[in-house]
């Protein structure tokens, strides 16, 4: 049991804690932790002090270790955000994985995890910021359809996910950075850092409502040490509707594709994809970017620089053709083998290819630049010089993405 007395005269918060080894403890309000209105003890249950806090809580947890834990849907089945995060100052460290059942208005910030991070069969309003992953797998969410699940409505933002392997048989998640499966929709994943895993940076079956927005992807790649691995940066592999890829930088990631875009069952469609102001700097041992037909498709801004193969526009034929393409103002450049983009049979003819550059020949569109001599203001930005026309990846403040 816990109990919040709150002494406005003494500036006070008395937190008793009853029933696993917690005792008294004062919070000075507006210093220690302002924004606390529960704390646990370091090695307590967080399910159990979840199922305690009401909706709207602040939940603060003493530095230390706690375990990895399967938190039930009825500790965090709230209609305002509960908040979970260190004390001030502290660490709060999770060993092991943590596994949410059914977690609906729940908010992880500033936490050291360790084990990796579930959320199944359903989870809805989950916020996941300014958090330390690491260890064997990184976020997983599942929606399982089966069991009448969905995954919808979350933010993965402000995160540093690092250092990703797992030794002997891969489990389902082990080695990603982020991967997401089933029934989910309206996934957000803004300005994480997402460095050296051993499978894909983030991974998709099909992605609807998604938006990968100002990430930094970091190598060096983990995956050398599975030689089964294929790894991706972004892998989309059933399909999706309104996603949208802007701002990211990927330097030095070493994946076996970067963004891979396709389809793999009938019935699988792309329509309204987004793909502007990215920069992939000496980023993938094979392509910078595969992307299959889209009923809809932007591709605008982006630098593609010295990748084994650059960048190709597919054309699957199992699938409906695409429409509605704008291809402009890329910068192709510096691949190491074959053409700097490549567009297959009929894709030229679903939309507009102009005003892009290339440092071979593959450039097309009547205002496009063809053999362009590569010459960079930095080999950070590479931002393009000697163009008439703007093109290529700009660096954005954070404030205006």
């Amino acid at each position: 049991m816990i109990v919040v007395v709150v002494a406005a005269a003494l500036g006070l918060l008395l937190v008793l804690r009853g029933g696993e080894d917690l005792s008294l403890k004062q919070v000075q309000v507006g210093f220690e932790s302002p924004a606390c209105t529960l704390t646990a003890a370091a090695g307590s249950s967080l399910s159990v002090a979840l199922s305690k806090a009401p909706s709207g809580a602040v939940l603060c947890l003493s530095g230390g270790t706690y375990r990895g834990e399967r938190v039930p849907a009825e500790a965090t089945d709230k209609t305002a955000y509960v908040t979970v995060q260190p004390l001030f100052g502290e660490a709060a460290v999770f060993a092991g994985e943590l596994a949410f059942d059914g977690a609906r208005y729940l908010r992880l910030r500033g936490l050291t995890l360790r084990g990796g991070l579930r959320f199944s069969p359903v989870a809805s309003h989950v916020q996941l910021l300014d958090n330390d992953v690491s260890g064997v797998g990184g976020i997983f969410l599942f929606g399982d359809s089966g069991e009448g699940g969905s995954i919808e409505s979350v933010l993965i933002e402000g995160n540093l996910i690092h250092d990703i392997d797992y030794t002997g048989p891969q489990q389902v998640y082990s080695g990603y950075g982020i991967k997401s499966i089933g029934s989910q929709r309206r996934i957000t994943v803004r300005g994480n850092t997402i460095r050296s895993v051993a499978a894909d940076y983030l991974q998709t079956d099909e992605a609807n409502n998604w938006t990968v927005d100002g990430n930094i992807f970091l190598g060096p790649s983990l995956a050398r040490g599975h030689p089964r691995e294929h790894q991706d940066l972004w892998q989309v592999y059933a399909g999706g509707r309104g996603l949208e890829f802007t701002n990211n930088v990927a330097r030095g990631t070493g994946t076996s594709q970067s963004l891979l875009f396709q389809m793999s069952y009938p019935g699988n469609r792309f329509a309204d994809v987004v793909v502007t102001n990215n920069l992939f700097d000496h980023d993938s041992r094979g392509y910078s970017c595969q992307i299959y037909q889209s009923a809809g498709l932007v591709f605008r801004g982006n630098t593609i620089a010295g990748s084994r193969f650059g960048c190709l526009f597919r054309h699957d034929d199992r699938f409906p053709e695409g429409s509605g393409y704008e291809v402009d103002h890329n910068v192709f450049a510096e691949a190491a083998t074959g053409a700097d983009v490549g567009l297959e049979g009929g894709v030229r003819g679903w939309g507009r290819f102009d005003y892009n550059v290339s440092s071979d020949r593959s450039a097309v569109g009547r205002n496009s630049v063809r053999r362009w001599r590569p010459g960079w203001e930095d080999r950070v930005d590479y931002r393009a010089l000697g163009l008439s026309f703007p093109a290529g990846y700009q660096p954005t403040p954070v404030g205006l993405r």
